[in-house]
Parts: structure tokens; C-alpha cells; sequence
């Protein structure tokens, strides 16, 4: 099974939006076997200041999990991307 939980909010600064969110994503495929997962999504959205513009930057982690050692699942610390959405 997987739960997936997330939330974001507009925020209008000025002639543009700064546009915070927050997710977290639990997989467990089989427990008995050891393959769950919990990773989070942090971001910003940043729009209206360039005309037809978005820029955005997006942290996603790896698993934050921990075995039975008190060792990372994972030892990918995550990505952090740095983009820019533009419409014609």
C-alpha cells in the first residue's frame, strides 16, 4: 500500500505568487521483506515576476528510513532541482 499526503498554498507578494509545498509519500510493498519507504517533497513555486515565467527549486529525499542497525535504507541523501517553467 502507499499513502500519499501533500499540501500547498498561493501566497501573493506583490505582482507575483510565492507558492510554498509539502509532501510525504509511505510505500510499504511487503513488510515482512523490508522494502518500505518514506520520502518527502519540499518546494517553492515562484511566479508573476518574469512575464509568463515560473521559476521553481524542489528537494526530494531518499528514504528516510532507517534499518535495524540504525543505518539509512538508502544511501541517496535525495536531489535538489532548480528549474524554470515558461508558457508561450
Amino acid at each position: 500500500y502507499t499513502i500519499l499526503n501533500g499540501v500547498k498554498y498561493a501566497i501573493p507578494v506583490a505582482a507575483g505568487t510565492i507558492t510554498p509545498q509539502v509532501g510525504v509519500k509511505y510505500a510499504n510493498a511487503n513488510a515482512n521483506k523490508g522494502t518500505e519507504s518514506l520520502t518527502t517533497k519540499i518546494g517553492v513555486d515562484v511566479a508573476g515576476f518574469v512575464a509568463n515565467t515560473t521559476f521553481f527549486t524542489v528537494y526530494d529525499s531518499g528514504n528516510l528510513l532507517m534499518d535495524g542497525k540504525g543505518t539509512a535504507k538508502d544511501s541517496k541523501l535525495g536531489t535538489l532541482n532548480f528549474g524554470a517553467k515558461i508558457s508561450f
